[in-house]
């Protein structure tokens, strides 16, 4: 682990020092990292291109917000670095360089990993692009979802729309609240929940939660009931 953290430190040299200078309230102990099974080997090609995805993740995220990335044509890496909106570019930009360290000390030679600092913003590397596609359908869904829940109690979402998600393998939603609420309530329990499964099932394909006076769920697959 600590091989790898020094063979990539050149990444964030430097970069930390405006970190304290932009957010004061800065807490490691909200990082949530999560790492999947596969594995690369120190020095390898992709360690190459991971290193690449870091780097441009940690230039160009203060900028843009919810910025893709990625580095070969063999042995690609893929990366994703996203900031909660309202953010000026220097809060965003610390947020993103200060997950990249705790990235490479929980997920040192992990192919796939992903890290959430509290609601502030996430970065995640991957060796497929089919998480990243699937993670911008999820969200296209769920914004639906939001938008519309307090009007109908009951509904039912997806992100069919092909100018924006070039994929035909969609995100299928569901969000129903108790009809004894308000609408504006019914609003508040869904969004609470959407954010609340975006932080502990960041990964997964489908989810459902279920709350006194609501519920939320999402699937790879059309719901039939």
């Amino acid at each position: 682990m600590a091989t790898f953290k020094i063979a990539v430190a050149s990444i964030v040299t430097g970069l930390f020092i405006i970190r304290n200078s932009v957010r004061a309230d800065f807490d490691p102990s909200k990082y949530d990292p999560i790492c999947n099974g596969e594995t690369f080997e120190y020095g390898s090609l992709f360690h190459q291109h991971l290193t690449q995805v870091f780097q441009d993740l940690a230039a160009a995220t203060d900028a843009r917000y919810d910025y893709y990335t990625s580095a070969g044509t063999t042995e690609t890496v893929y990366g994703h670095g996203a900031c909660v909106a309202g953010y000026s570019e220097r809060q965003c930009y610390s947020c993103m360089v200060g997950a990249i360290n705790p990235l490479m000390d929980d997920c040192p030679f992990n192919a796939g990993a992903q890290l959430r600092y509290g609601e502030d913003c996430r970065i995640s590397i991957e060796k497929y692009t089919v998480a990243d596609f699937y993670a911008i359908r999820r969200e296209l869904m769920l914004e639906r979802l939001k938008a519309n829940i307090g009007d109908y109690y009951d509904l039912y979402a997806n992100s069919s729309d092909d100018s924006v998600v070039p994929n035909p393998d969609h995100c299928f939603g569901h969000g129903s609240c108790n009809p004894r609420i308000a609408k504006e309530e019914c609003s508040e329990c869904i969004n609470f929940t959407i954010s609340r499964m975006s932080k502990d099932c960041i990964l997964s394909v489908g989810v459902q939660h279920q709350m006194k006076d609501c519920r939320v769920r999402y699937e790879k697959h059309p719901f039939h009931e």
